[in-house]
């Protein structure tokens, strides 16, 4: 179900890379990392790293700059009402905390507005508009909105409020406001195209300043505003927002805004140096959970308010509402992912239906939900205000498009979408739009309403362009690594460069390092073992710590020993006044690992079985059962079964899983003996929903299976032995297939069953039977009872025979005997099949690459891999 993952290494130009580490003296990897970002030469590169505050973009080349500082210092001027109009989002909370701070400072007259998201939507909405008008308001200033409010724009107009309009979305319609301020509308090439909103107020915020005569100190202050939304709005940070993103954090961590503060501690970050990823990952979500669970303006009070005391009562209701958003995200994400693989909406199959009907979306069943190229899900209940972030983590999940649809109970689905590269979604909803209310957004994400009986054709819609524009490299996720080191390149040195090139997120994603290393210990850490710690060694045996984050059920695997390949970035960090070096993983690799669907299969051939099992056992799930071929190895792992730790299946025959048991572990301790066992086995293991298979066996349990087919079927080697005694026993003949049981196992290397011996005698048999009814044995003498009686019989043949004669017309000599056997035996021709059928059959389970084993189980289940 979940996505494949294909790496794949960045090409880097070597010239320009090895041109950097000349003129810079940095190290290869930092100077393949600049090249990487498009830095081409060295003055540009030392730009680069080290951004300055003299290289922001001058204000006023923003066209409607101009016009909008002129008309604010007219209102400051005069004591006019001024009205910021925001949204809900962390862009548009800091934003209007920005300018609302801006014109506070400046002794204007100002208030705030951020419209309700459940209530009102996204954008300028008449009634607020008239209500300002109506209550005095002169002049509205819009961040982060505005773009499509045209109608609105020139209603409030005519009564008398003028409106200055601040975004950053994509342009819609006309310029009807009194200054549209938008760098979207500015000519092919400008500097400032990729401002987060709150970016563009900063930018009139720095303009109002500096025509105001207070010089560029004065704007210095809302830098940390700029940074916070900057993150949050997920904009490149390059150029412009680089810049303010790593000012703006000097001033966060310098510590002053007292609702900044008291987020901080709410959060778990004081005394800590909060970076770009604690702001995306921490402190971005908090301010978010009071637009997404509530109203969000308690965001701008908090990012407002010189009350210490005020600051920290409404970082912790935000920081509840956070906790809120996130059980309740969870819910819809486990109920969403359970749907998608096909299980049906609200829990296990067979659970679903007293808690909501399979009508809860149109016409999704569950298994078309798990196939479908777009995902669109919904449910009444389900909370507006988290579907955005759930979406977003399901398209991660199953690397495909995704919409969510929460349903009003009344025929209306509201919802918010997330996309994948190759399939623009704003887009896709325009040539759906004959099907929509109301919609908006970018490439990768959007929002929409409709009615809910409309909901099937949208999906059909979506489905059909997701076939025709998704090509079929689209659909798999590539994790990108910029450059592979050897151990020996990873220092304290390198980490310590290689954060000249922060602050990272979009547009300059924290570099991702590749190498190989093995895993020596593991060990599950934090808040209920969320995380997992490692400690790995590169092939000089040098070892190095590595932090893995929300990753702790990884620990449940066994790891030890094996080869992984890492994606990883190196970090300095202080520890009890030391710098150390650890490595902290984004992901990893293993080639013994094949994911396809519902089987995980894990290549462990030809190597050390007992430290695998141990920790498999110590750290999975119940559900383990091993598969044994031998009564010793079945004795020799019995302790495991009376601890309740695993089930053992003695050649395909035990314990299997309990009905309704979601997944289970099989572990082929020996590599089965024959197919049919394996296929028997199949059926009751694929009504889980999860299947991981271990293969443990190695050649040595080839040898062994050999040893032991020999000693169950009759062989050549039997044949040949037997051939020698029945030729020698002229005087003591054989009566008993015991006896003779004794006497060839003194002479072959292997234990012969007494089963073995009674059928090589019954086909012995058999073949004189067909020479004496002058025909072959098939169809013409039925197979003899294998028993001591026939071996007498056999003996008796041999006794006092001279010279040329030899029992039952044998060929004088061995090489001829199977020739001779397989024309007047239709046993030995059934025994010969089986045997060459199983030796290939172990030998496909023993060579075929791991994707063909994956094909193989697959097929187990039925058709449905």
């Amino acid at each position: 179900m979940t996505a494949h993952r294909t790496w794949t290494y960045r090409k880097t130009n070597k010239d320009t890379a090895a041109s950097l580490v000349e003129a810079l003296q940095v190290s290869p990897v930092t100077a393949a990392l600049l090249s990487l970002r498009g830095i081409k030469t060295p003055p540009e590169a030392q730009k680069f790293l080290a951004p300055s505050l003299a290289d922001l973009v001058d204000p006023f080349r923003l066209t409607g700059m101009k016009e909008a500082v002129e008309r604010i210092q007219r209102a400051l001027k005069a004591g006019e009402k001024i009205l910021v109009y925001g949204d809900y989002d962390a862009d548009g909370i800091t934003a209007a905390a920005l300018l609302y701070s801006c014109l506070q400072d400046m002794g204007g007259q100002v208030s705030f507005y951020i419209p309700s998201r459940f209530d009102e939507g996204y954008g300028l909405h008449r009634e607020a508009l008239l209500k300002a008008a109506a209550g005095g308001t002169r002049l509205l200033i819009t961040v982060d909105c505005g773009e499509k409010a045209e109608a609105e724009i020139r209603e409030a107009a005519e009564q008398g409020l003028d409106i200055i309009v601040t975004d950053h979305h994509q342009p819609q319609g006309e310029r009807a406001a009194l200054a549209h301020i938008n760098p979207l509308r500015e000519e092919a090439g400008f500097p400032l195209k990729n401002l987060a909103g709150v970016g563009v107020a900063f930018k009139l915020a720095q303009a109002l300043h500096r025509a105001a005569g207070r010089g560029d100190a004065g704007w210095h202050k809302y830098l940390d505003l700029a940074a916070l939304g900057t993150v949050a709005d997920i904009v490149p940070l390059l150029g412009e927002n680089r810049i303010l993103v790593k000012y703006g954090l000097k001033v966060l961590n310098e510590k002053g805004r007292p609702g900044l503060d008291a987020l901080i501690r709410a959060a778990g970050l004081e005394g800590k140096t909060v970076d770009a990823g604690q702001i995306a990952f921490i402190l971005a979500p908090r301010l978010n959970a009071a637009g997404r669970m509530g109203e969000a303006r308690p965001g701008v009070e908090l990012l407002t308010t010189p009350d210490g005391a005020k600051a920290a009562r409404i970082a912790g209701e935000l920081n509840e509402l956070n906790r809120l958003r996130q059980q309740v995200e969870q819910d819809i994400y486990e109920e969403a992912c359970r749907w998608a693989a096909g299980e049906g909406p609200g829990g296990p199959a067979g659970e679903a239906a007293a808690e909501v009907s399979p009508e809860a979306v149109p016409d999704m069943a569950p298994e078309a939900a798990a196939e479908a190229g777009v995902l669109v899900l919904g449910k009444e209940g389900w909370h507006q205000g988290v579907l955005g972030i759930v979406a977003s983590r399901l398209c991660e999940l199953f690397y495909k498009p995704v919409i969510l649809l929460s349903l009003d109970g009344q025929g209306k689905a509201t919802g918010s979408g997330r996309s994948i590269p190759g399939f623009n979604l704003v887009e896709a909803l325009e040539e759906a739009s004959s099907l929509l209310e109301r919609f908006g957004g970018h490439e990768l994400a959007a929002g929409l309403t409709l009615q809910e009986d409309k909901v099937p054709l949208l999906r059909e819609r979506l489905k059909a362009l997701a076939r025709e524009r998704l090509k079929e490299g689209d659909r798999e996720k590539k994790v990108l690594l910029d450059w592979r080191v050897e151990g020996e390149e990873v220092t304290l040195p390198l980490a310590e460069e290689l954060s000249l090139l922060a602050p990272f997120g979009y547009g300059n994603p924290q570099p991702l390092l590749g190498g190989g290393f093995k895993v020596v210990e593991k060990r599950r850490v934090g808040k209920n073992g969320n995380h997992l710690k490692l400690l790995v060694e590169d092939r000089h045996r040098t070892r190095f710590p590595a932090l893995f984050f929300r990753n702790g059920s990884q620990g449940d695997a066994p790891l030890r020993s094996r080869q992984v390949e890492l994606a990883f970035y190196p970090e300095a960090s202080l520890w009890r006044g030391r710098k150390e070096l650890s490595l902290m993983v984004r992901q990893w690799s293993f080639d013994d690992v094949l994911t396809r669907g519902p089987l995980s299969l894990v290549d462990h051939r030809g190597k050390k079985k007992k430290p695998y099992l141990e920790e498999l056992l110590n750290y999975s799930p119940g559900n383990i059962m091993i598969y044994v071929n031998t009564r010793q190895e079945e004795k020799a792992l019995a302790p495991l079964a009376k601890e309740g730790k695993a089930l053992l299946l003695h050649q395909g025959r035990g314990s299997l899983p309990r009905e309704g048991d979601r997944e289970g572990h099989l572990v082929f301790w020996s590599l089965p003996l024959r197919e049919e066992e394996l296929l028997s086995l199949l059926p009751g293991l694929w009504q889980l929903k999860r299947l991981h298979v271990h293969l443990l066996y190695g050649e040595a349990d080839y040898r062994q299976n050999q040893l032991l087919l020999k000693a169950s079927l009759p062989g050549k080697e039997i044949f040949t032995e037997l051939w020698a005694a029945l030729k020698e026993s002229r005087v003591s003949p054989f009566p008993q297939a015991g006896k003779l049981k004794r006497h060839l196992e003194a002479r072959l290397d292997f234990s012969v069953t007494r089963y073995s011996v009674e059928r090589a005698l019954a086909i012995l048999e058999e073949a004189r039977g067909a020479e004496a009814g002058g025909g072959e044995a098939a169809g013409e003498a039925a197979p003899a009872k294998a028993s001591g009686t026939a071996g007498t019989a056999a003996a008796e043949g041999v006794e006092g025979v001279e010279g040329e004669a030899f029992p039952f017309g044998l060929p004088r000599d061995p090489s001829d005997l199977a020739e001779y056997l397989r024309e007047r035996s239709s046993l030995y021709r059934e025994d010969s099949a089986a045997l060459e059928k199983s030796t290939a059959f172990q030998e496909f389970l023993l060579l075929a690459a791991k994707e063909e084993l994956g094909t193989y189980f697959l097929k187990g289940r039925g058709g449905k891999g």
